[in-house]
């Protein structure tokens, strides 16, 4: 009887945490560089407010307003940058971006940006 009721709390502990929502927020400002490209070239400062993506060693920016959907789900709005070089976005358009995975190093995401998804890992770097 005492490994029945034992595990009938350990299955419902397993299944109450598998219902917890992640704390991605707490988790997600930073600065952060993109999996394959180098940190010189582009990296990511975020607040739970806004992104800025610096490149070019950090001499231009790319500036987007952050707009929580849910917990782990985010709307990335274009709002302009300081380069010479055009972003691929507009001013004013916006992607989707829901983190799949993350914790204090890495973070795994999907992008939906006029209907072309993207999935990508960055790594936390300050």
């Amino acid at each position: 009887m005492k490994k029945l009721a034992s595990g009938f709390i350990f299955a419902t502990l397993l299944l109450l945490t598998s219902f917890t929502t992640p704390d991605c927020k707490s988790k997600f400002i930073g600065k952060w560089k993109y999996e394959q490209i180098s940190a010189k070239d582009m990296y990511v400062v975020r607040t739970l407010e806004k992104q800025y993506e610096y490149v070019e060693n950090g001499k231009y920016y790319y500036e987007f307003d952050i707009n929580w959907l849910s917990e782990c789900k985010y709307e990335l709005t274009y709002v302009g940058t300081n380069s010479p070089n055009p972003a691929e976005a507009k001013v004013g358009e916006s992607f989707t971006v829901e983190i799949i995975e993350i914790n204090r190093k890495t973070m795994k995401y999907k992008t939906i940006f006029r209907e072309l998804t993207d999935i990508g890992e960055m790594q936390k770097i300050k």
